[in-house]
Order: C-alpha cells, then structure tokens, then sequence
C-alpha cells in the first residue's frame, strides 16, 4: 500500500510572474493518490529440465483531483472542477522454462501490464478534465540464455510482442486561453515488437568484452477521433523508440601494486527516432553515437581504516557529439524547444566508502 499527495501549479510563459497584478492567470492544483496491490506467485517443477511458472497481482488505486483557474488581471477564478476514480485490474503473468543442459535455458512467458487512469493537471476547462483512460498491455516473449566454451562465452536472444491498449502519451495542445498546454490523452492501440541479443566474452582472465543489439518496430496501430485531431495518426512511431541500437564495451582489471586497476571503453548507437508521438519533422533526432571512457584503481581497505578508496579519470562523449535528449514543437504557436545532451567532458572522480 502507498498513499501520497501532489500539489502543482501552473503560469503560462505567455503571462508575467504568476502573483503579479498583471498575470494571465495561475492554476493551483491537488491530486491525492492511495493504492493496494496483493500478490503471488509459484513455480512447480514439473520435470528435472522442465518448470512452469505462474504469478497474480490485485491492484486497487483510488485518485482524487481538484484544480482551480484564476486569470485576467483581477485574478477571477475562471474554472474549477473536481474528480474521483477508483481503478482496479487483475494482472496474471505465465512462464514456462525448458533446460535441456546445464548452460541452456529456453523460455516463453506471458504477462498483462497496467497504469491507472488519470486527470490532467493543467486542464482549464471541463472537457480538458475528463478522465485519461487506463492503459493496459499484453506482451509475449520468447528466449534462449546460453553460456559455452566453459563459461567464457554468454549469448541470450530473445523476441518479444506488445500490445497495448489505451495507450497514455503526452502531447501539447491550445488550452482555453490559446496558450500551449501539454495533455496526456489515449490513443485507441499500439503495438511493439522486437529483438534483442547479448553477447559477453571472456577470452582470458581480466579481459570482459560486451556486445548487444536490439531492434524494436513500435507504431501507433489504432487511434480515437480526439486523438487523430492532434495528430496522433495510425502508423506514427512511438515516443523515443529508435528501430536499432547497438552498444559495445572491453573492460581490462589488473593487479598493480595492491590495488585493483582497471580501463574501460564504452560505445553505443542508435538509429533515428522521434521525441513525440506526433511525429513532426521538427522532433525528429538523427542516428548518433557517443564514446565513453575511464582509467582508473581501487585501493581495498585494511586494518582499523577499513575503506575502499576509488580514483578514476573519465571522458564522456569522447567525440563531442551533438544530439537532443529532448525536442518539442508546437505548430500553433511555431516554437521549437531542445534539450542537448552534455558535450564532451573530462574529469577526475574519487570516492571513499566509510
């Protein structure tokens, strides 16, 4: 059980400071949240290689929401409103396990996701109030986790299919004074499906080398009227879903002088995305790769002391390059906002544990 309290506001960007005699308006909000869950799950042994698995969760969330608007200089409480839903879901999860030798694993699982519905937090009129939907999904997986070669090799592949239904994503739309406003609304359906595979060899003592690639196809499949009227069309990607990625690693530890030195590289790539579900060219982020490093030791504690002392020189993105964590566009208002990621840095890190 967990219960807890949000209190929010809004200014928009297009009045003065919210408590100035000249503001646009000002909007104080509550969203009180209380929620339950039971649940369990057991494994039987159906044979020495073969094993089910089967789980069950109870969720019981209750929300309540208030919010007031005041605006024009006056600051005239221009709406109000208040809502209240209590939501519950029974999410069952299903796994089967074959082990044909002892560094072989096979397996296939079943499981029902769910997020609660919800209000937004800056509606500033009854239509903008209405209930978001809660979302759901079903998702498949199969898989093989292996290890050969005396255990200096690990490989686990594994494919997997979601749909999800009612699907809670985040746009930016006209509020009822004509100011952008980001809203979480649902789109009818969606669905993801994708590959995912490991790679960790250790070709001698000290020397860990790591590869992965996922691949992942996320599309809107289905959508509502309200949704397809802010642009949330069927066939749009999905949020911050690139169809590759690729990441590589070495890590080299040796012994220098009683202490555990180490040095590693990191490499990682991903294809091109979008930061919104609207999929608008202005949010669109290109392929980029970045490179990381760092040197350094480990100094065990000993005697009375007894702490482990750390020193490390690292660089972040290597090559300084350049891409966006975040993008947004609001065609209406024809702005665009971008957060980049830190260039490339360079620094010491030291760190004792007591």
């Amino acid at each position: 059980m967990y219960a807890f309290l949000v209190a929010n506001g809004t200014c928009p960007s297009a009045a003065p400071p919210c408590f100035a005699a000249t503001r646009g308006f000002r909007q104080p909000s509550t969203l009180g949240i209380k929620a339950y869950a039971g649940f369990g799950q057991g494994t039987v042994e159906l044979t020495d290689w073969l094993s089910a698995t089967g789980g069950i969760r109870y969720s019981v969330e209750k929300r309540r929401f208030s919010t007031q608007s005041f605006g024009t200089a006056t600051g005239a409480l221009q709406f109000s409103g208040n809502q209240a839903r209590r939501y519950t879901q029974w999410t069952p999860k299903l796994g089967i396990e074959i082990k044909p030798a002892r560094d072989l694993l096979v397996y296939a699982s079943y499981a029902k996701g769910y997020k609660s519905g919800t209000f937004n937090g800056r509606a500033t009129s009854g239509p903008a109030l209405n209930e978001v939907l809660p979302e759901s999904s079903d998702s498949y997986e199969i898989g093989v986790k292996s290890q050969f070669l005396d255990r200096a090799v690990t490989l686990n592949v594994s494919a997997y299919d979601v749909t999800y239904k009612n699907l809670q994503t985040t746009v930016t739309v006209r509020d009822a004074q004509g100011a952008p406003a980001t809203a979480l609304i649902n789109a009818a359906e969606a669905k993801a499906k994708g590959i995912e595979a490991e790679l960790t060899v250790r070709p001698f003592d000290g020397l860990t080398l790591n590869g992965s690639w996922g691949y992942i196809d996320g599309k809107i499949t289905d959508t509502t009227p309200a949704a397809a009227a802010q642009g949330l069309l069927v066939g749009n990607r999905l949020t911050k879903t690139p169809k590759n990625k690729v990441a590589a690693s070495f890590q080299y530890d040796w012994e220098m002088m009683g202490s555990e030195a180490f040095v590693r590289m990191d490499y990682a790539w991903q294809s091109s995305m979008f930061h919104t579900p609207l999929n608008q060219v202005n949010t669109f982020e290109p392929s980029y790769d970045v490179v990381n490093g760092r040197l350094g030791f480990t100094v065990p504690g000993s005697g009375s002391f007894g702490n482990e002392f750390r020193f490390s020189i690292f660089v972040n993105n290597l090559f300084d390059e350049k891409y966006a964590l975040n993008r947004s566009f609001v065609a209406f208002a024809d702005y665009n906002t971008a957060n980049f990621a830190r260039p490339r840095e360079v620094g010491v890190s030291v760190a004792v544990d007591f």
